[in-house]
């Protein structure tokens, strides 16, 4: 509280500077939520990391598979289709984990949420389709990496 140099009527320990007050209603839910953003931010960052190493992992272990695949005629999309659809369980699943445990949370971040519900349903069907986006395209790097395996290459490593 800033107490000006005369009195004021009996209104001195009432006053408050402007800067303080939109400190306290605006900068601070602010400064929570940039905070909130950049911590979901890295944990996006490492999920995909995570799913494109583990994608890049399998595609790497499974190179002579994939080769026969090609060789005996199966469609550079088929292959394409079959490594995003054996890392569409590991996404699903860790988002359906992540939503509820987001949601068991919700008590503990509500005093930094700003003019929204904790269990904003809107909210947590966008971050479920941006975790599932995001993660199908970090397994389609390795993906279209698989569907570019020469085959001859790989038959002769043998």
């Amino acid at each position: 509280v800033v107490r000006p140099s005369g009195p004021i009527g009996g209104l001195d320990a009432q006053l408050r500077r402007a800067t303080d007050w939109f400190d306290d209603r605006i900068l601070t839910p602010r400064r929570r939520t940039v905070l909130l953003s950049l911590i979901g931010g890295l944990g996006l960052l490492l999920a995909l990391v995570g799913v494109f190493g583990m994608t890049a992992y399998a595609v790497a272990r499974r190179t002579a598979e994939i080769g026969v695949r090609i060789a005996f005629g199966a469609a550079p999309l088929q292959v394409v289709q079959t490594i995003l659809r054996d890392s569409a369980a590991p996404i699903l699943i860790g988002t359906l984990v992540g939503l509820g445990g987001a949601a068991a949370g919700t008590r503990i971040i509500q005093s930094f949420l700003f003019e929204t519900e904790p269990t904003d349903p809107a909210t947590f069907a966008v971050v479920a389709l941006l975790l599932v986006g995001t993660g199908g395209l970090a397994a389609l790097v390795p993906a279209l990496r698989a569907a570019r395996i020469d085959p001859a290459m790989t038959l002769r490593t043998d």
